[in-house]
C-alpha cells in the first residue's frame, strides 16, 4: 500500500488525517513541521505528501517543491490551505503533480483527492469512505 507523510502542524488535524488515512489501509508518517517532514521524505520511499501551508520551519510551499525535485517516488503533492490565494500556490510550484486542497474540508473528501492522485481505492477489505467531520 502507498506510503503518505502528512505534515502539519496544529496536531488534532494532522493526527485526525493520518487516522483516516491508516483506517483506509495507508501507511502513514507524521511530521509537525516542514523540516521534519523533508527530513521523512529523504529517508523513506513515499507515495504522497500532504501538507498545510503555514507551518514552522519550512512552510508547505517551500517543502512541496523540494520535495518534488529530490524525492523520486513522489506521486504528487495535496497542499491544504485556508489561504485565499491558491491560485498563486499553484503558480509558484508549477508542477502538475501539486493539488491545492482548501480549507475546512471532510476526511472523506480528501481521502477520494488521495485515491485519484495515486490511481487507488481504498485498501481491499477496508470499509467504504463515510463523511467524517470537516477539518479547519
Amino acid at each position: 500500500m502507498a506510503l503518505i507523510v502528512v505534515a502539519e502542524d496544529q496536531s488534532h488535524i494532522r493526527h485526525v488525517l493520518a487516522m483516516w488515512m491508516r483506517k483506509h489501509g495507508y501507511e502513514v508518517l507524521e511530521a509537525s513541521t516542514g523540516r521534519a517532514a523533508y527530513e521523512q521524505l529523504t529517508r523513506v520511499a513515499a507515495d504522497l505528501l500532504v501538507t498545510d501551508v503555514n507551518m514552522p520551519e519550512m512552510d508547505g510551499i517551500e517543502l512541496a517543491g523540494k520535495a518534488l525535485a529530490s524525492c523520486p517516488t513522489l506521486r504528487g503533492v495535496v497542499v491544504v490551505t485556508s489561504r485565499c490565494d491558491q491560485s498563486d500556490i499553484v503558480e509558484q510550484l508549477r508542477d502538475p503533480r501539486v493539488f491545492v486542497y482548501p480549507k475546512p474540508f471532510s476526511p472523506s473528501q480528501l481521502l477520494r483527492e488521495v485515491e485519484g492522485i495515486l490511481g487507488q481505492t481504498a485498501a481491499a477489505g477496508t470499509p467504504n469512505a463515510t463523511e467524517g467531520g470537516a477539518l479547519s
